[in-house]
C-alpha cells in the first residue's frame, strides 16, 4: 500500500510549488510561491531556477502534473515558520520561541542561507533564553543554546553556554547527541578541561612527590617529622584511590568535569587538614592552593569571535 500523501497547508493561494518537508509520520506539504522563495535566498534561486532536478525547467521537461520539491531531512514546523516569514504572513510568526523550537529553525536557515529573514524576530526570541535561568543553566537545553547563540551571533549567550559545558560536562562527552556543534568547540573544551585538571591535581602531585623524594618538610609538630609525611601520603593515596585516581593520573585520562573534580579534591583536602594526628593543619596548604584555583572561562579563538560578530550583524543583533 502506498504511503498516504501528507496534508497540504496553503501558504500562498496562488502558489506554483509544493514543498514536501520531513519524512514518515512527520511529513507535511506546503503550497508556496517559488518566486517568494527564490527572492529569499540565492540557494533557492539556484535550486528552483537553475539546472537542478528540482528546478522548474526540469519539472516542465518531465511533464509532471505538479511541481514538487522534497525536503525529507528538514523539520516541518520550523520550515513553516520560515515560509510564513518569506511569504509576509507575519501574523503567523511566533513571538516566543523555546530552544527546542528555535534550534531547528537555525539549522534550516544555516542550510539554506536564510539568516537575514530572522532579523525582526531574533532579538525577541533570544531574550527568553537570556532571562530564563532554566533555559541557560541545564544540560537539557544547553546544547541547543550553544548552537543557537553561535549561529545568531549572540556573544553573551554563547560564552555562557560554552562556559557551562566546559566546566560541567564530562571530559569524555562529545557535545550533545543529535545537536549540531560549532566548529572548534570540542578542541576548545579539551584544551580548557585538561588545563584545569592539571591545575587541580598539581597540589597533590607536588605534596606526594615532595614526601617521596624527601625534599619537602611537611610537619613541624610531629616527632619524627617523617611520621606526618607518611601519614599524609597514606591519607592522600587512600582518598584518591577511592576516587580511582591513584596513582595520580595524567589530565587526559580523567573522566568527569572540572567542576566535579574540584569539589571532590577540596573534600579530600579538608579531610587531610581535619584528620591530622595532633590536630595541626599541616595539610592546609593543599586546601589553600585549591581555593586559589578559579575555574576560568574558555578563551574563544579569533575565528570564533569573528564568526559570532558576522552572524550577529546578519541576524540584526549588531548594527552594521
Amino acid at each position: 500500500m502506498e504511503p498516504q500523501a501528507p496534508t497540504r497547508t496553503c501558504i500562498d493561494p496562488r502558489g506554483d510549488l509544493i514543498l514536501e518537508v520531513g519524512s514518515d509520520d512527520s511529513k507535511a506539504a506546503f503550497v508556496v510561491c517559488s518566486r517568494a522563495l527564490s527572492r529569499s535566498s540565492p540557494f533557492w534561486e539556484k535550486i528552483l531556477y537553475g539546472e537542478f532536478s528540482e528546478s522548474q525547467k526540469m519539472h516542465l521537461e518531465r511533464g509532471d502534473a505538479e511541481w514538487v520539491v522534497k525536503l525529507p531531512d528538514d523539520d516541518p514546523d520550523a520550515m513553516k515558520v520560515l515560509l510564513d516569514i518569506s511569504h509576509s504572513r507575519f501574523a503567523d510568526v511566533p513571538q516566543v520561541m523555546y530552544p527546542d523550537e528555535l534550534y531547528p529553525i537555525t539549522v534550516i536557515t544555516d542550510k539554506y542561507d536564510l539568516t537575514h529573514l530572522l532579523q525582526p524576530w531574533a532579538e525577541g526570541w533570544l531574550s527568553l533564553l537570556r532571562e530564563h535561568p532554566r533555559l541557560n543553566d541545564e544540560h537539557f537545553w544547553i546544547g541547543w543554546n550553544l548552537w543557537i547563540a553561535w549561529y545568531l551571533g549572540e556573544d553573551y549567550l554563547f560564552r555562557k553556554a560554552i562556559n557551562y559545558m566546559a566546566t560541567s560536562f564530562n571530559a569524555q562527552t562529545k557535545g550533545c547527541v543529535g545537536v549540531l556543534s560549532p566548529p572548534g568547540v570540542q578542541e576548545l573544551f579539551k584544551e580548557f578541561q585538561q588545563k584545569h585538571f592539571q591545575e587541580l591535581l598539581e597540589p597533590f602531585k607536588t605534596t606526594t612527590d615532595g614526601i617521596l623524594n624527601g625534599g619537602r618538610v611537611i610537619c613541624l609538630h610531629t616527632t619524627p617529622m617523617e611520621a606526618c609525611g607518611e601519614w599524609m601520603l597514606g591519607t592522600i593515596s587512600m582518598s584518591l584511590r577511592a576516587m580511582k585516581m591513584w596513582p595520580i593520573p595524567d589530565p587526559d585520562a580523567i573522566r568527569g568535569s572540572p567542576r566535579e573534580l574540584a569539589k571532590k579534591l577540596k573534600e579530600v583536602a579538608q579531610r587531610i587538614s581535619k584528620a591530622h594526628p595532633l590536630n595541626h593543619v599541616c595539610g592546609s596548604h593543599i586546601s589553600k592552593e585549591l581555593t586559589q584555583i578559579c575555574l576560568s572561562r574558555p578563551v574563544l579563538t579569533e575565528a570564533m569571535r569573528l564568526y559570532i560578530d558576522a552572524q550577529g550583524k546578519k541576524a540584526g543583533l549588531i548594527d552594521c
